[in-house]
């Protein structure tokens, strides 16, 4: 799992640079291990699992105009039912970057109207989530 703070990412989704966000920021988490162990009679091995899907959450402030911008893109697909969009997260810190295309949401942010509630949390799926090794930092 990578956790950027808010000023240390620049987040781009659908082609909108996503701003306002909270102190949580963006947490990017694979779906699932890289390998897999796989028991045999004599001994074992391990086998490479080709799902490289992960999921995205994105922390934004409540009183955002980002939340209407992220908001329309979820509409689109509900009145759709296909829209995909790319995604990208820079950590401006160490250049490390995680991307993805045909990515949807798969949760559109609770409202909360406490004092608590200060944010929003919006959840994209990316079906094959990768580190763009030509802008990590060496």
């Amino acid at each position: 799992m990578a956790t950027h703070s808010l000023n240390d990412v620049t987040l781009v989704v659908d082609g909108n640079n996503i701003t306002d966000l909270l102190p949580e920021g963006v947490v990017i988490t694979f779906d699932n291990d890289i390998f897999e162990h796989v028991p045999g009679v004599n001994s074992s091995t391990r086998r490479r699992n080709v799902d490289e899907s992960g999921t995205v959450e994105i922390n934004v402030m409540r009183t955002s105009t980002q939340n209407g911008v992220l908001n329309a893109i979820i509409d689109e697909d509900m009145l759709t039912n296909n829209k995909r969009f790319g995604f990208s997260c820079v950590d401006n810190i160490n250049g490390e970057a995680y991307s993805g295309v045909n990515c949807y949401f798969t949760r559109r942010a609770d409202g909360s109207f406490t004092e608590d509630g200060v944010g929003r949390v919006y959840t994209i799926k990316v079906p094959k989530l990768k580190i763009d090794k030509s802008v990590v930092a060496e």
